[in-house]
C-alpha cells in the first residue's frame, strides 16, 4: 500500500493542532511533515489579545514529523512578514508530497507555500478559520481576497 505525503504550513505549534497531528501521523496510509515557522509557543510568551503569559503543560511536538523552518527575522512573534522563511518552495520540492495543507492565509509564507504547491503540480488543502469576504476586511481586503486566493488554489484531484 502506498502512502500519502503530505506537507502541512502553520505558524507554530498549537495546543489544540497537535492531537490532530499525531492522529494522522499514526494513519497507516498518510506520512505526514508538519512546517512551522516559530518555535515562540514552546516557552512562555506573553498574549497580547489576552494580556497575559501563556505555558503550555502539553506536548506540542510529540507524535509527529515535524521541521521548523529556517527563519530571517525575529520569531518570538508572528505577523504577515514576521519572520520571513526562505526555503519553502525547495522543501514542497524534494518532499515530494502528494498534498499541501496550508493552515490560513494570514502570513506571507502560507501564500507562497501555495504557490509552490501550485508550481510544483501539487494539491492544497486550505483552511481558514475565516471566509473570504469577511465583514471585518474592508473593501481592498475583500477585493484581493476574491481574486488572489481562488489562483492559488490548485483543484483537487483524486489520489491514487
Amino acid at each position: 500500500m502506498s502512502r500519502y505525503r503530505i506537507a502541512c504550513l502553520t505558524s507554530h505549534p498549537i495546543q489544540y493542532q497537535a492531537p490532530l497531528f499525531r492522529y494522522l501521523a499514526n494513519a497507516n496510509d498518510l506520512e505526514l511533515r508538519v512546517f512551522f515557522l516559530s518555535d515562540f509557543s514552546l516557552r512562555e510568551y506573553l498574549d497580547p489579545g489576552f494580556g497575559n503569559a501563556i505555558k503550555w503543560d502539553v506536548p506540542l511536538l510529540d507524535g509527529y514529523e515535524y521541521q521548523f523552518l529556517p527563519a530571517i527575522g525575529r520569531t518570538d512573534r508572528v505577523s504577515f512578514w514576521r519572520p520571513l522563511a526562505p526555503g519553502i518552495g525547495r522543501a514542497i520540492r524534494e518532499g515530494q508530497y502528494d498534498a499541501v495543507w496550508v493552515n490560513g492565509y494570514a502570513h506571507q509564507a502560507a501564500l507562497r507555500m501555495m504557490l509552490a504547491a501550485r508550481l510544483a503540480a501539487v494539491p492544497v488543502l486550505f483552511r481558514g478559520e475565516s471566509h473570504e469576504l469577511s465583514s471585518s476586511a474592508g473593501p481592498v481586503r475583500r477585493f484581493a481576497k476574491r481574486r488572489l486566493l481562488p489562483r492559488l488554489r490548485t483543484p483537487l484531484t483524486a489520489i491514487e
